[in-house]
């Protein structure tokens, strides 16, 4: 039951407001951590309440402006043409709880009185408490949505161009027109239903008073460190190289293990069997050797964010700069002889390469960490694209590989390290007997 603490204190307005308990990072809660606070209701006299109630809510909703005519008039020569906007919204999470009057006395009595309970003036602090659930709620058919209804969510998704913590400038939240077609907003709303009294029924005073508290959601990285597969991987440039004949060079990423990246993982050591290997691919007949040699990496992490409604899908794609490094280092050059098919370029023995961490600096597109993600409205992805400056027998080219999506995590993941080995030939240690 949730606690009731009263101060007595001389209030000039009936208010009410909501106190909550930071997240443990400081910024955003994450699966399975506890929100934890009180709901305030200050009241200048001795008042007759209904209830004070508080909620957790999770908003998922696309807007797709002005793309759906709405035609109105009484014959063809008058007919007004209005385009209105779509839109779709789900809530992932929806959970109320009653904070007044307390479950005991809801339970003796078989209906509340419509004047309800008298509380005294003064400061009336009740606790509650949530946990945000790993698993959202199944997706609820709209009235502006044709899409099935019985769509099971995997994963309660990430807060998404929302505002919350410091950035919250309006207790509802507003976004900047660049996202408002689309979001994933998390709030708590504290509601306060005065009672039905004789006064009232004259006066124009307020029946009930609700206030909103936004806060950032991120699901834990661990929860996703099993979605990774290894092998059978191979991507290819978009350009190749025309050689003497009918011989072509091409560039070729063989990632040996792949899935969730997170934060702080590095991509260019040779334990990540990620991008610390380069194919130089030869098809044809090669006539002559080659001498190739890599002068410049650019490495673009690519935000493909997909908005699906009434039955469309709409994408956008963003850029974020991750890596560029000057190359020019003998080690990165490599002499293909006359009949070779291929040959490796390694730049896990590339300090630049080989200290770079994914993400370290924390960075965010657009107001966004980033982080992947599937929802009911929202579907969130990122692949690479690395752009490649080689020089072959002195000639220059310029070629990229771009790799299939990938799920990433603006969190480091959770790694430990692997227990020491004992070869099997090592003696268990000797006990002296101890004698009394």
């Amino acid at each position: 039951m949730p606690e009731l603490i009263s101060k007595a204190l001389k209030i000039s307005q009936l208010d009410i407001k909501i106190e909550f308990k930071p997240p443990a990072n400081g910024d955003f809660f994450t699966s399975n951590e506890l929100i934890t606070g009180r709901v305030v209701v200050s009241l200048p006299r001795s008042t007759a309440v209904q209830s004070v109630t508080v909620t957790l809510r999770g908003l998922c909703r696309t807007l797709n402006p002005g793309r759906e005519k709405h035609m109105s008039g009484m014959d063809a020569t008058n007919i007004n043409i209005q385009y209105v906007n779509t839109f779709t919204c789900h809530f992932p999470i929806l959970e109320s709880k009653t904070l007044f009057p307390p479950q005991n006395v809801t339970d003796a009595i078989s209906a509340a009185p419509k004047k309800g309970y008298t509380l005294a003036g003064g400061e009336h602090s009740f606790d509650f408490a949530f946990l945000i659930p790993a698993q959202a709620r199944p997706f609820q058919k709209g009235l502006n949505d044709d899409r099935p209804s019985d769509k099971d969510e995997d994963m309660t998704p990430p807060s998404f161009n929302s505002y919350y913590g410091k950035d919250a400038k309006d207790p509802k939240g507003s976004l900047p027109d660049y996202n408002k077609n689309s979001e994933i907003s998390y709030y708590l709303k504290a509601e306060l239903i005065l009672g039905k009294t004789l006064l009232r029924t004259f006066t124009p005073s307020p029946s009930r008073l609700e206030i909103y508290e936004p806060f950032g959601y991120i699901p834990d990285v661990d929860s996703k460190l099993n979605e990774i597969f290894s092998g059978g991987c191979v991507v290819e440039s978009d350009r190749k190289f025309k050689l003497k004949g009918n011989a072509t060079l091409s560039m070729e990423l063989r990632p040996t293990s792949w899935g969730l990246l997170c934060r702080e993982d590095r991509l260019f050591t040779s334990e990540s069997g990620k991008f610390d290997k380069l194919y130089l691919r030869v098809s044809g007949n090669l006539k002559e050797s080659l001498q190739v040699k890599l002068k410049h990496i650019r490495l673009v992490l690519i935000e493909v964010t997909s908005y699906a409604l009434k039955g469309l899908t709409t994408s956008s794609l963003k850029r974020a700069l991750l890596l560029q490094e000057d190359l020019n280092l003998a080690k990165l050059a490599k002499k293909i002889s006359a009949g070779s098919q291929e040959a490796v370029l390694d730049l896990s023995d590339v300090p630049k390469l080989s200290d770079f961490r994914f993400n370290h600096d924390d960075i965010q597109i657009r107001g966004n960490r980033i982080y992947s993600f599937e929802s009911c409205g929202v579907d969130r992805k990122f692949q690479f694209e690395m752009t490649l400056a080689l020089e072959i027998n002195g000639q220059p080219w310029e070629t990229k590989i771009k790799t299939f999506h990938t799920d990433v995590h603006c969190q480091a993941a959770n790694k430990t390290g692997q227990l020491p080995t004992y070869e099997s030939s090592s003696k268990p240690p000797e006990y002296a007997a101890e004698h009394s």
